[in-house]
């Protein structure tokens, strides 16, 4: 699938099914293999954050690609942090879990993601793998 088909489907979704307070669609996992495509993507959560219906995205990322768009997944925590503060009050919550899984890291770059990781993010969960296929 090219990079710009991937966008207009995502952006389909976000727009027309997980902001509809009907859709049975709670949970959303996706793999991405180039970082623009990463980028427009969390434009699209930021722009749509207080309108999703979700439970739950997953991000599946490399760590090239981890590494390019760092500022963009810091300012996307950052973001999800507010929204779940703002939603301590509503009895239904939606959006509790985000997660970025990074895979296809080389060995001396695991624990470095990982540290870096974890001091600068800790609005939600980021997990580093170092094998390529899962």
């Amino acid at each position: 699938m090219k990079i710009n088909q991937l966008k207009h489907i995502i952006q389909y979704l976000f727009e027309n099914v997980f902001n509809v307070t009907t859709s049975n669609i709670r949970h959303f996992k996706f793999s991405i293999e180039n970082s623009t495509s990463l980028q427009s993507i969390i434009k699209l959560i930021l722009s749509h954050i207080n309108t999703i219906q979700l439970y739950s995205i997953k991000i599946k990322i490399t760590g090239d690609i981890l590494e390019s768009t760092l500022d963009e997944i810091i300012n996307l925590s950052n973001k999800f942090s507010e929204k779940q503060q703002q939603q301590s009050n509503k009895s239904f919550k939606n959006l509790v879990e985000f997660k970025i899984i990074v895979h296809k890291c080389k060995n001396h770059q695991i624990k470095q993601n990982q540290l870096l990781l974890n001091n600068k993010i800790c609005h939600f969960d980021v997990s580093v793998l170092n094998h390529t296929n899962k």
